[in-house]
């Protein structure tokens, strides 16, 4: 009560109060209005003016990452490479002679941009640095998810770990996209360089490395459901689909009435002959098929595809499946051929298809398999899905709008992050098309907010979308393509329901939906647009129960009823 309710209804109205019975809101109206609702077993949270929004949806979260990374000592703060031989020799004390030790990566989180710059030495350790403290215990740095940041990924490895792996000096790298550093006598170094966003080695010369385990990934997603908790999301969809192993991770804290986060996933198939695809899909489509199956918390329905990507790596990933490292599903890409022959085979068992598709020639790919499988089935009611769009013609998007589809836009990475790309000659004549969500809305299509889970705030897109700067230069990409901060909300919210089917039951605070709702440390509707992005979120309500306080008040775990 005494709040600014955000609702996002159709009207868009504002309320001052908002009440829930049990895991639904009942009434949603100004203060006076709920007095009567309140009871001696009732929880009352006086917001003091602050604003509610519907619980946030991020349409391709890869949540799961997130938690993955604070299983490892952390190496961020550390300014010099002695503090980070110190983080390693305390690690040393507590393993056994021959234990492996394994660190988060180097840089600061979440981009990891300062890799290069955030030691006083202007360097990386060495193989031989980490024997200092290390001699028996093999010491593996990991390198970061490329997405995350920007190449080359850096990994560093003492002496007893290149040998256990058997990297030397005669070590040749796996494909041209690894590089083994060596110093003048040409051993190596113990640092190893890969010049792409997805990372090979513990795949190939780093198989002997430990990896990760279900209990791992287990735990490292229920701290990630934490966090996107603490950042106001309450839904996430993962349109990059899931490994088995991580499927696995969400069934148990699932069991256990653990999830904090309700989630869709998505099936996402290591590449295989066509007549084995088939086979496969006709078993998903008896779990997956239609809206899918599950509960309110978790929902496995649909199967996810990428046209882009390159092929040396993916077919390194490939030899190791069903181990996916930090990715936590396939990446294996399709041709265009192999797309619209998949497609159809996933329409004709009631599939929903969900394409990775961020080039004009890749997104005509989508539409024509779109188009093919409409024409064989009818897919236009069953909303399929481009994720990840960064340009579209204004063909396309009539195409778009005549399927159905449902969008999902990047901005962090695609404005924010790697912006600066679009600044060249070549870039520039794209620009005006980079991330058009004015023209999207402006058509009638349904446009969902991706985070990619770097950073993991949806606020942080949202407000990428309003201002559309670049991180370097602060020059503006496509400002024409700005929206308003209420289209931006609904995107994250109302649209992210419609997504998963589910815009009956949330995305916006009326009488009837469920209760998810995020307490914000502002007025997003008001405050100056800079403070959007670094907004704080005061407490999380998912079902009518407290998830996330940012000033425990004994609420947390608890129905506000």
């Amino acid at each position: 009560r005494h709040g600014k309710i955000i609702t996002v209804d159709r009207a868009y109205s504002i309320a001052e109060a908002v009440a829930i019975d049990g895991h639904t809101i009942s009434h949603v109206g100004n203060t006076a209005e709920m007095q009567p609702f309140i009871g001696p077993e009732t929880h009352v949270v006086d917001l003091h003016g602050a604003s509610v929004i519907p619980g946030l949806i991020d349409a391709h979260a890869h949540m799961d990452r997130e938690g993955l990374k604070d299983l490892f000592p952390s190496l961020a703060g550390a300014q010099s490479v002695p503090q980070i031989l110190d983080i390693i020799a305390r690690e040393v004390a507590g393993k056994q002679p021959g234990e492996w030790i394994m660190t988060a990566p180097l840089g600061t989180p979440p981009y990891y941009f300062d890799v290069a710059t955030m030691l006083a030495e202007n360097r990386v350790p060495t193989r031989w640095d980490l024997d200092a403290v290390s001699p028996e215990n093999p010491v593996y740095i990991q390198a970061i998810w490329g997405y995350w940041g920007w190449p080359p990924l850096v990994s560093v490895l003492n002496s007893r770990a290149l040998e256990l792996c058997g990297v030397g000096r005669r070590t040749s790298p796996p494909w041209e996209g690894v590089e083994i550093l060596q110093d003048r006598h040409g051993e190596p170094t113990g640092i190893i360089l890969e010049h792409n966003f997805v990372p090979t080695l513990e795949f190939t010369l780093l198989e002997q490395t430990p990896r990760f385990t279900i209990t791992q990934r287990t735990q490292g997603l229920a701290i990630s459901m934490q966090r996107y908790a603490a950042a106001g999301t309450t839904g996430i969809y993962e349109g990059h689909g899931i490994d088995p192993d991580l499927m696995l991770a969400y069934k148990r804290l699932w069991r256990e009435g653990a999830m904090t986060v309700r989630s869709h996933l998505l099936f996402t198939p290591p590449q295989t002959p066509t007549h084995t695809f088939r086979a496969q899909v006709e078993d998903w489509a008896r779990i997956g098929g239609g809206n899918g199956i599950g509960d309110d918390w978790l929902r496995v329905g649909g199967i996810s595809f990428q046209l882009s990507g390159n092929r040396t790596v993916a077919e390194l990933r490939r030899r190791a499946k069903p181990y996916t490292s930090w990715a936590g599903h396939y990446h294996d890409p399709v041709s265009p051929e192999q797309l619209r022959e998949l497609v159809i085979i996933a329409a004709q068992n009631d599939l929903r298809v969900c394409v990775l598709a961020d080039q004009i020639p890749n997104v005509d790919a989508v539409l024509s398999a779109f188009e093919e499988a409409d024409r064989c089935v009818g897919i236009r009611h069953e909303r399929y899905v481009i994720q990840h769009l960064q340009f579209a013609t204004p063909r396309q998007l009539d195409r778009m709008q005549a399927l159905g589809l449902v969008v999902g836009v990047h901005p962090n990475n695609h404005i924010w992050k790697r912006g600066k790309r679009h600044l060249t000659p070549e870039g520039r004549q794209q620009i005006d098309r980079v991330t058009p969500i004015r023209d999207l809305i402006d058509c009638g299509i349904t446009v969902t907010i991706e985070t990619d889970g770097s950073p993991i705030g949806m606020l942080h897109a949202m407000w990428v979308l309003l201002a559309r700067r670049e991180r370097e230069t602060g020059e503006l990409i496509a400002p024409h393509q700005r929206i308003s901060r209420a289209e931006a909300l609904r995107a994250a919210t109302v649209n992210g329901a419609y997504l998963t089917f589910e815009e009956h039951k949330k995305g916006s605070i009326e009488p009837g939906k469920w209760g998810d709702l995020a307490v914000l440390e502002g007025d997003l509707l008001s405050v100056p647009e800079d403070h959007l992005k670094d907004m704080g979120v005061r407490l999380t309500i998912v079902g009518g129960r407290v998830v996330h306080e940012a000033s425990p008040t004994q609420l947390r775990g608890k129905a506000l009823e």
